[in-house]
Order: C-alpha cells, then sequence, then structure tokens
C-alpha cells in the first residue's frame, strides 16, 4: 500500500511527498483509514513508528471541508518540545491546505498565545496546564471542536495530566471525533481510554517493544567511574581516527553526519589537567582542546566506530547539568537539556543537536517523549532507568524509522534490579560489555567521581537579609590614654585672681555677705516682687513702668 492510495486529498499528498514520505508505517496503514472513517481510535505502537502522521493526516482531511478561523482540531500532548516537533509536522504536511495551527504551553508569555488564538485557527498543539488557562480566561472556545488527539498517552499519566485530561474531555464536544495514541498502556491510561473513546478501533503494532533495529549493551561500571567511561566511550566513537580529521578543531562536525573510520578505534585517556569549572549554558567547553594521548587500536563493541549524534540520559536535573559540565571539558560540543531551561534555550539546545550543531546532548527524561531526531545513532543510559516503560522511551530516540541504532547502559553495583526489568522488557537477557583498555580499579577522587562537596549555605532571614552573627566573646577594644577633661562648668584658672588650680578640680566659690561687691562683670540683682518687678518699679528688661528709659539706656 502507498499514500497515494489511501483517500486523502492531492494536497496532502503533496505534503507527504515534500516531506519524503514514500510508503506508510504499519501503525499508518491501520489507524488513517480508520480514522478517516470518523471513529474513535487507539492506536498502541512503539516509539519511532510514525504515529505523528497517523492521526494528522486524518486531521487535516476532515478540516478541509467546513468552516474556517475557529478552533476544530486539537492536539494534547505532554510536553513543550513534543508540542513544537508536532506543530512543525502538521505544518509541513498541510503546507498546501492553508490551514492555521498554533501551540500552547507554559513557560512562556500567556498573552502572546491569546493574540495568536483571537486572530482565528484551526488547530492548536497544546500541553494540558496553559490549555486549561485559556479555557478558564475565555481565549479558547472548544464548542465547534471535531478531533480531539491525545498523544504519548502514558506519559500524560506519568507527568500527572490525567485530571487535567479528565477535565479537557468534560468541556468538549461529546460529538467530535477522539484518538488516543501511546507507546505503552498502563492501567491509568487504559481507564481513561474507556471513559474519552467510545467504541474505539484498536490499533496495536509492537506495542510495549523497542525496535528491532536496536542493539543493546549493557555496561557494568563502579558510579565512580561512570563519568570517565562515558568519556572513553565518546571519545571512541565521535573522535575515531578518520573522522579526527573532519572536524573543525573544536569537536564540531562540518556536516550532519559524518561517516568514516576502520572497525577498530583509538582510545584517548582523560587530559591530566581535566578542569570541571563551570561553562555557559551553551554547553561549549572553554579554551582548547586538550591534546588526546593515542593508546594501541582497541576493539569497540558494536558495529564500530560511528560520528553520529549521542542522547545522554541523566535522572535527575543536577545531574545533568554536572555532567555536561564534565564532558564539555574533553573538547566535544554537548548540549544540555532539562526541565529548569528557560524555553528558548529549549528550542535552542534541540535546533543544535538538529543541526549538528552539538555531537552530544545530556539530557533529563523530558526529551525521551516522541522526540524524532533523525541523527541519533547511540542512546546512553547513564542512570538507569526506573521502569520499563522510561527505558522504551528512551531508546526510542534512536533506531527510528527503521535506521540503525545503540542503546548502551551504564550499570553501577546497585542498578541490578533496574537490569532485571529491562531484561524482562526486552524479552531476555542483555549482553554486558567492557571497554578494552579502560582501568575499572582506578580509586575515586570523591564520592561518585564528582567534586568535593560546598560547604552548606549560609541561611537567610526573609527578604534576603543575612542573618547578624554573634561573636562567641564580646571584645572591648582598649581606651587609648588620653588628657582629663575638665569639668563642666569649671570655673577659669586666675578667674578669682588666685593661683591657678590643678585640671580637674572645680575652684570653690566663696560665700558672699550681705552687701558685698558681685563678681567683676556681673551686677547684682535687686530683690523682685511677685509681679517680676524690682523695688524700683523695673522689671527685667530694664524699663520703667511709666515707659521710660532705664538706666542703661541713659548714657
Amino acid at each position: 500500500m502507498t499514500f497515494a492510495e489511501l483517500p486523502l486529498d492531492a494536497r496532502l499528498l503533496a505534503g507527504v511527498e515534500s516531506m519524503g514520505y514514500h510508503l506508510p508505517t504499519p501503525v499508518q496503514r491501520r489507524a488513517i483509514p480508520a480514522a478517516l472513517s470518523g471513529r474513535d481510535v487507539l492506536a498502541l505502537a512503539a516509539t519511532g513508528t510514525g504515529k505523528t502522521a497517523a492521526y494528522a493526516l486524518p486531521l487535516l482531511q476532515r478540516l478541509l471541508d467546513g468552516p474556517r478561523g475557529q478552533l476544530r482540531g486539537l492536539v494534547v500532548v505532554p510536553t513543550r518540545e513534543l508540542a513544537e516537533q508536532i506543530h512543525d509536522h502538521i505544518r509541513r504536511l498541510g503546507s498546501m491546505t492553508r490551514l492555521r495551527s498554533a501551540t500552547i504551553y507554559g513557560g512562556v508569555g500567556i498573552m502572546p498565545q491569546a493574540l495568536r488564538l483571537r486572530t482565528g485557527v484551526e488547530i492548536v498543539v497544546a500541553c494540558p496546564g496553559r490549555l486549561l488557562d485559556h479555557l478558564r480566561r475565555g481565549n479558547l472556545d472548544v464548542s465547534a471542536l471535531d478531533v480531539l488527539v491525545l498523544d504519548e498517552g502514558d506519559s500524560l499519566f506519568e507527568l500527572g495530566f490525567l485530571a487535567d485530561v479528565r477535565e479537557l474531555l468534560a468541556a468538549v464536544p461529546a460529538a467530535c471525533q477522539r484518538m488516543l495514541f501511546s507507546a505503552t498502556l498502563p492501567d491509568a491510561v487504559r481507564g481513561l481510554a474507556g471513559d474519552a473513546l467510545r467504541d474505539p478501533v484498536p490499533v496495536s503494532v509492537d506495542a510495549q517493544a523497542p525496535a528491532a533495529t536496536v542493539d543493546h549493551a549493557l555496561y557494568p561500571v563502579p558510579a565512580h567511574l561512570k563519568t570517565p567511561l562515558l568519556k572513553a566511550i565518546l571519545r571512541a566513537r565521535l573522535l575515531p581516527g578518520g573522522v579526527a580529521d573532519a572536524l573543525d578543531g573544536s569537536g564540531v562536525p562540518d556536516a550532519p553526519e559524518i561517516s568514516g573510520g576502520s572497525e577498530q578505534s583509538a582510545m584517548h585517556d582523560l587530559p591530566d589537567d581535566f578542569d570541571e569549572s563551570d561553562t555557559l549554558e551553551t554547553g561549549i567547553a572553554p579554551g582548547g582542546d586538550h591534546p588526546p594521548r593515542h593508546s594501541p587500536p582497541l576493539p569497540f563493541v558494536g558495529d564500530g566506530p560511528l560520528a553520529g549524534a549521542v542522547l545522554v540520559f541523566v535522572r535527575t536535573r543536577h545531574g545533568a547539568r554536572r555532567l555536561w559540565q564534565q564532558l564539555a571539558s574533553t573538547g566535544l560540543r554537548v548540549g544540555c537539556l532539562q526541565g529548569k531551561l528557560s524555553q528558548r534555550r529549549r528550542q535552542a539546545t534541540l535546533e543544535g543537536f538538529r543541526t549538528g550543531r552539538y555531537a552530544v546532548l545530556v539530557a533529563t527524561d523530558v526529551a525521551a517523549r516522541g522526540l524524532d531526531i533523525s541523527r541519533v545513532t547511540h542512546v546512553v543510559n547513564y542512570d538507569v532507568p526506573a521502569t520499563a516503560d522510561a527505558y522504551i522511551h528512551r531508546i526510542g530516540r534512536t533506531g527510528r524509522a527503521a535506521r540503525a541504532g545503540t542503546a548502551m547502559t551504564l550499570v553501577a553495583p546497585g542498578d541490578e534490579a533496574g537490569v532485571r526489568i529491562i531484561e524482562r522488557a526486552l524479552g531476555g537477557p542483555v549482553t554486558r560489555c567492557r571497554f578494552e583498555g579502560f582501568d575499572y580499579g582506578a580509586a575515586a577522587r570523591s564520592p561518585e567521581g564528582a567534586r568535593p562537596a560546598l560547604p552548606p549555605r549560609q541561611a537567610r532571614l526573609p527578604g534576603g537579609r543575612k542573618p547578624q552573627l554573634q561573636p562567641t566573646e564580646p571584645q572591648e577594644a582598649p581606651r587609648k590614654p588620653g588628657r582629663p577633661r575638665p569639668a563642666r562648668h569649671a570655673v577659669p584658672p586666675g578667674a578669682l585672681g588666685g593661683a591657678p588650680q590643678p585640671q580637674g578640680q572645680q575652684t570653690a566659690k566663696p560665700a558672699r555677705q550681705q552687701g558685698a561687691p558681685a563678681t567683676p562683670g556681673h551686677a547684682e540683682a535687686a530683690p523682685r516682687g511677685r509681679s517680676g518687678r524690682d523695688m524700683s518699679g523695673r522689671d527685667a528688661s530694664g524699663r520703667g513702668t511709666s515707659g521710660g528709659s532705664g538706666p542703661e539706656s541713659a548714657g
């Protein structure tokens, strides 16, 4: 069967041809006819099997006929990166249809999205949280919705969006067509499908199983040697002798994919001046490359050295940032993708990884959901995933569209429980490998090979103020010896005509007898009555009662 045999409009077939699609995948062959008939669809398929086109083409076909300028198609996805990727696929498939689409997700301003919605769009690709925000604000009207698609249903459950999805289902019209696509089907998602879908057409193609083109390998290694082993593997894979000449001196390939090299690769040791200092968020190592020391060629487990893109998965954001800083010092261009980054930096990092600017991408599970990057030839699980579904989603980033890929997992002594989960999901034991020439007995510099722990941060008061530290024993500064200060109101020496008195001692005031002359310079005050006048009838200013001048104004 070809796409031309499906009941699709010629404009959609032109979009399919422009994207390079020739033959529909198994999930597309089964899901597209059922969706075009108007039935609800429950599709389970492994990652990388073409699920996006399986619902995007029927969605565009149905919206070709009908009113424009109102929301008629809605696709709900768990992550921002997946929303942008699906929006790009829909835009390219419908490039000849003049249907307008928009994306809605958190982490960016809500007002530009509201203005875009008011201009009138027919298709919206959204994350549940921000979608409900627009519904509650009245920016979005779903009363005319014709098609609702829930993509990556298992991821919606794992990320805690089931309550939001149920609230959305209560708001959309009951007559709209609904489709649910997922790689796995946990019990919670099965219950959601029973509530959301009406007599769905089941489509199951290689569900809960990784692609057959992916090779799996386990690398047992002590926990503190994970990073050195990963560096050795990356140097052997991305910098083999035949490929090193094609690099621009900083570890960046001149083309998105570089082929070459032999079945044997050169093993490079870590530089002696290994630097773990912080670098810029762009993932470019500071300074230049460290000159590698070549050792005898060693065989590499797998299909020979490849110079493709490598995706490294780490469990936590802090671990991803620390590993990114350590790998950036090896001379490779490394990007970091984790949920704490702004949306602008996340998009720039993904675009750099797609175009070949970064040879290695260190990411958390935010990059394990539905991302389609054809350059990925190797997936490395730096931390063993906790569930089988997480492992399937991670390694689904390689081996897509029948391409070959390799999945490597670094296994510490305490990860055996996770290894058993992986082997049950794969249906058999996984090959254990050792990287020849690597020193597995090296002592740890610090716990898990990381830098020494920083001292605890000082507690802060509300408002960011630092608390005042009280000294254990208050120390009083010694007082400098100085001249003794004279007592207050002291009589200047010699004022009474006597001998000078020592400083600091006040001169005794002699008792004045009745009628004795006053101290020179001071007039004796006459006794005053109750009215404030003296016996001669003058007040305190020297004026008389008759307004005449006092004795002080007579001369």
